[in-house]
Order: C-alpha cells, then structure tokens, then sequence
C-alpha cells in the first residue's frame, strides 16, 4: 500500500513539473519538456495523454525545422477554462476575467455611492458576475474559481470577510456563500494588498526574493512575502500597516482606533489635508488624489507640502515593517512615478528611519498594477491554487 501511495504521489509531482513548464514557456515540444524537466519519454507522453484528456493541454501548431518532420507544440489550453477577480477599492470595485496562462480577457470597474449597504454591495457583485459571463458568453462550468480582494480583517480559514472600516454596515458577511447559491462559483475571500502583491511578485519576477508590497489606496495596506513566499499569518491579516497607531493622541479613525497610519497618508487623507488647507486661501478644491498629484506637478506648494508629509509619514510606518522582517526591498503600488514629492519623501523617510539597522540600501520601487485592472489579482490568486505544487509525503 505505501509503494502504491508513493508511487501516486509521484506521478502527481512529475504531471505538475509538466504542467509548469508548459505554463512558463508558452509552447513546448516534446525534446524541450523532456530537456527542461529531466524526465523520461514515456513519463512525458504519459502526462501530456492525460493533461490533454483533461482539457488543460492543447497542440498548438508545429515547430520549424530545416531537416525532417516538424515537431509538434504543446500549450496551455486557453479557451476552456477562466479564473475570475474582484478587487474591492471603495467605493470602487474592479472585475477581472483572465485564461489560464493569467492574460486578461474581461474588465470592468464600478463606482459605488460611499452610503451603500453591504448587503447591496453583495447582491450588486452578483449582479457584475452574471453580466461578465454574459459578455464573454463563458459558459459558468469553465470558471475555475473567483478571487474576491477586500480592505477587510479576513479570516481565509473559514473564507470570510469580517469587517470593512471603511464600510460600517459590513459584518461577518458571508460573501462566500451567497456567491455560491446565486452564481454557482466557488469563491476565495482574501486580503486586496495580499493578492496584490501575487501580481508585483510576477512583475518584478520576485518569485524567490524577500519583499514588502505597499498599497497606497484609499487606504493603506501591505503584503509581506518571503522568499518569494506570500505571508499570511494566522488568519490572512498579516502586514495590516494602515491600522497601526501613529499617533497615541490623534484623532480617531474609522476602525475604532486612535491615530491610525492612514489617517495620515492615505489617498483619501491627502484630498482631506489638502482641501482643509486650500479653503484657507480661498482656492478651488481637489476631488481626488491625482488632482493634488497633478497640482503639485505644477509647482502648487501646498500640494508639495501635503504629498512631503504624506509620503514621510507613510515611509516611517513602512521603516517599522521592514525592521521588523529585516527586508530590504518595497514595492510601492498605485503610484504612477518616481518623479514625485510624495515618492521622493517617502524614500527619504526609510533611509532616514534605518539609517543606524540597514545592513544593505533599501531598494524602492513602484508597482506596475496602474497598467492593469486590480480585478486581475483576485485571477492570479484563483490560479495560484489551481496549479499550487503538490506536497510529497513520501512513506519508506
């Protein structure tokens, strides 16, 4: 029994070694699977018979050759099977469908009223799910699985988004659930800064470094990942940066604590600080983060004074997170370039902050999600589990 055991997990690691190698490449042939994965000719033809039964592998074409016959190309089969994503940003909410190789294939965005009820919040996103399927005629069996990307304390243990500060209405719901019975999809709740990390990860090819991924969003959140390796902690709340207290004195933030990090340096804390100081000189007021962005391009001073403060703020919280996991690489995301005084002053404000720890520079970058609807990180998280590596328990 235990031969027999073991010699299932095998076949199940090498068919994944198959499957990865036709997944990085794009298209493969035979002598190239059998050179990339070190396997034998019958175990490969083996695997690729079954991966092409099930609808995963496809022939794709033939390879040239000077000499003799073409060798065939085998590839992902991308017209079978879809992951799903939605990343909660409110009041905006953004949809994504990708293939199987993770390319995006379906996007859309919502605007919500900041007074909306969870509970509409909820029915509204099953309403988002029918209408993508309908657009993309993707029949509801070849969705693999949605990932949902909330500014939430989650509990991934038992796939729940507990509370939303930001939505005062959000209780324990169980998105899950209700996703199940309406849509008839299978649904993995998770934190948005996590499985937007999964995506800076892919582009800044990350898969084996230590790193710390930064959302600078109408909230402020972080992803710690270790050797390549996503963090969740106990529950999936690990790196909760915007809800750590700054400030023992100030003013109370909607978690119910008292001077929290976002209250400072968050988008929305930019528009609020900036506005609260334009009405003193009588100028005309900003809507949005952007607007102060463009406005201190443009040489506005309080501008430059509010993203300075901001971006100093933000880097000692971001200091306190890198000492504490002696990282020494940030990726700072929704953050269009460099060339800014909030980017600028908060790198200064790192350097500042580990001048006397930092073993080596710290090294910030900025993410490459501004490119991409956000929705695509809930996909990648989605197809993470799908192709997750099998775990060998070999019995002697």
């Amino acid at each position: 029994m235990k031969m027999q055991n073991n010699t299932r997990t095998l076949r199940t690691a090498n068919r994944y070694i198959v499957l990865m190698a036709i997944l990085e490449y794009d298209s493969l042939t035979i002598e190239d699977i059998i050179r990339k994965t070190v396997l034998s000719r019958p175990t490969v033809l083996e695997i690729l018979k079954g991966l092409m039964s099930e609808g995963l592998i496809i022939k794709s074409g033939k390879m040239p050759a000077s000499v003799g016959r073409q060798p065939t190309l085998y590839s992902i089969n991308n017209q079978v099977y879809f992951a799903m994503g939605i990343d909660i940003d409110f009041p905006s909410i953004h949809l994504a469908i990708s293939n199987l190789s993770g390319n995006l294939v379906y996007t859309k965005s919502y605007e919500l009223s900041y007074d909306i009820p969870a509970s509409e919040i909820v029915t509204l996103l099953s309403e988002m799910i029918e209408q993508s399927l309908k657009e993309t005629s993707i029949p509801r069996r070849s969705v693999i699985g949605l990932g949902v990307g909330t500014p939430a304390i989650v509990n991934i243990k038992e796939n729940l988004a507990l509370r939303i500060s930001k939505i005062p209405t959000w209780e324990n719901i169980d998105i899950a659930s209700y996703i199940r019975e309406k849509n008839g999809i299978d649904i993995s709740v998770h934190n948005d800064a996590h499985l937007l990390g999964l995506i800076e990860r892919k582009f800044h090819n990350l898969h084996n470094e230590s790193f710390v991924y930064i959302t600078h969003r109408s909230g402020v959140g972080s992803a710690v990942f270790i050797n390549g390796e996503l963090y969740d902690g106990c529950f999936g709340n690990s790196g909760y940066l915007g809800h750590s207290c700054v400030d023992i004195h100030g003013e109370k933030c909607e978690c119910g604590n008292i001077g929290c990090l976002e209250l400072f340096c968050s988008r929305r804390a930019i528009v609020n600080q900036y506005n609260k100081l334009i009405k003193q000189t009588s100028g005309d007021f900003c809507r949005s983060c952007d607007d102060v962005f463009g406005r201190s391009s443009d040489g506005d001073q309080i501008a430059i004074e509010v993203l300075n403060e901001a971006g100093r703020i933000l880097g000692i919280g971001v200091s306190n997170l890198l000492r504490a996991f002696d990282i020494y690489q940030v990726i700072l995301g929704c953050v269009k370039t460099k060339n800014t005084s909030f980017y600028k002053s908060f790198v200064s404000s790192i350097n500042s902050s580990l001048r006397d720890f930092a073993v080596k520079p710290i090294t910030v970058d900025i993410g490459g999600t501004e490119v991409i609807n956000s929705g695509l990180a809930g996909c990648y998280y989605v197809l993470s589990k799908f192709f997750q590596a099998p775990s060998l328990h070999l019995e002697i």
